[in-house]
């Protein structure tokens, strides 16, 4: 009996340990990142947003186009009902951008007049040491196709 206490001790401890690595890496600066400027977007305030996303989102795309796509798509969805943390991906290097440190993060969120979307945020650490939003992409799926669910 006190071998098996000692197993599901052991075995406790060892299922602790991916989450405080998780902590203290960068995932837990990045998502606190991405939740701020989300809860930016979720304000309407789409020109904060822009100013606030790092300078390869700034240069991608201009603050008129942004604010103008984003009020089109989120208008279209509504307000956020939910949005559940999925996945966070680190990442030194995504298609199409210099290489660098980055924390692709990935959310269910039910919209008033869309329940299936899924919210990639990618973050990128800057030059500074601080973690800016370099991306954000959002995706409707349906239950009609499983395969596109939330956060896959």
């Amino acid at each position: 009996m006190k071998s098996f206490r000692l197993l599901l001790l052991i075995m406790a401890m060892l299922l602790t340990i991916p989450l405080h690595a998780d902590e203290s890496g960068p995932i837990a600066p990045a998502r606190t990142t991405a939740q701020d400027w989300l809860a930016i977007i979720d304000a309407g305030h789409y020109p904060q947003s822009w100013q606030a996303a790092a300078p390869l989102f700034r240069n991608a795309v201009s603050q008129q186009v942004w604010e103008d796509k984003l009020a089109g798509v989120r208008g279209e969805l509504g307000e956020v009902v939910t949005r559940k943390f999925c996945t966070a991906t680190v990442t030194q290097s995504l298609p199409n951008v210099p290489k660098g440190d980055y924390v692709v993060i990935k959310y269910d969120t039910h919209f008033e007049n869309h329940q299936q979307v899924v919210e990639t945020i990618t973050t990128k650490r800057s030059n500074n040491g601080h973690w800016e939003v370099a991306g954000y992409f959002i995706r409707k799926w349906s239950v009609d196709s499983p395969s596109e669910g939330p956060c896959q």
